[in-house]
């Protein structure tokens, strides 16, 4: 349904020369692919929605649709290519002084240098996004304090690693998907402090949240949850 709406929309941002309805129309379908694990569609309706932005000068709607770029190449285990856009997203909401686009690719960004060991960055990129996100878009505080909690966690920080789980997990929980998201880390983290019992459990819980709103299959939550149930299977 939302995309059979979002090309009616695209339809009649076409028809009536709004380029900047155009781009917005594609980058929001260039999420629901996304959301659909469908990589190949989003990474086109990014660069297309991108390529409007520079020619119609919305360098925010460039710089968003960069971010989302990075997000895709991310899930797609490009690495190089997910930094390379988040760097040039980032570099733009510092240029137009959009403090919550630089904030969220801080933390998209420390997200990843988690994944590549690169733990000292990862912990500036994280801790920086957290300081500005909390004047800006508080869901992400809890995002990102889950990334650095598991951060410390690998780094058997455990105090740390257990306070940032409780300040982060009241500002995600009313927004489910991004609950599931932030209980996947919980849940890692409780098992790398030999909790096990509470890691199945929060693993659970995350697992309920993601059938009570349908996750797709290919989801980025459904790809955590597998990820996570596999990391339990691990010894701490």
């Amino acid at each position: 349904d939302a995309i059979s709406h979002y090309n009616q929309a695209l339809q009649i941002s076409r028809q009536i020369g709004n380029k900047m309805g155009e781009g917005i129309t594609l980058g929001n379908l260039g999420n629901v692919y996304k959301d659909l694990g469908q990589t190949e569609e989003a990474i086109s309706h990014y660069n297309e929605a991108r390529q409007i932005a520079r020619q119609t000068g919305d360098k925010r709607g460039e710089g968003i649709n960069l971010g989302s770029l990075g997000m895709v190449y991310d899930d797609l285990g490009q690495p190089e290519a997910a930094i390379s856009r988040y760097n040039e997203a980032l570099q733009i909401a510092r240029q137009i002084g959009d403090k919550k686009g630089e904030g969220v690719n801080l933390g998209n960004l420390g997200d990843l240098l988690i994944k590549v060991e690169r733990w000292a960055e990862s912990e500036q990129h994280l801790g920086a996004a957290i300081e500005i996100c909390k004047t800006t878009f508080p869901v992400a505080v809890g995002a990102f304090s889950g990334s650095l909690s598991l951060l410390y966690a690998q780094q058997s920080k455990m105090e740390e690693a257990l306070t940032l789980l409780q300040e982060g997990e009241p500002l995600v929980a009313v927004y489910p998907g991004e609950y599931a998201k932030f209980l996947c880390k919980k849940a890692k983290v409780l098992h790398l402090a030999r909790r096990p019992a509470q890691a199945r459990e929060t693993l659970a819980r995350a697992q309920s949240i993601a059938g009570e709103i349908g996750s797709n299959a290919d989801s980025e939550l459904a790809k955590m949850i597998t990820e996570t149930t596999e990391f339990l299977k691990e010894e701490p």
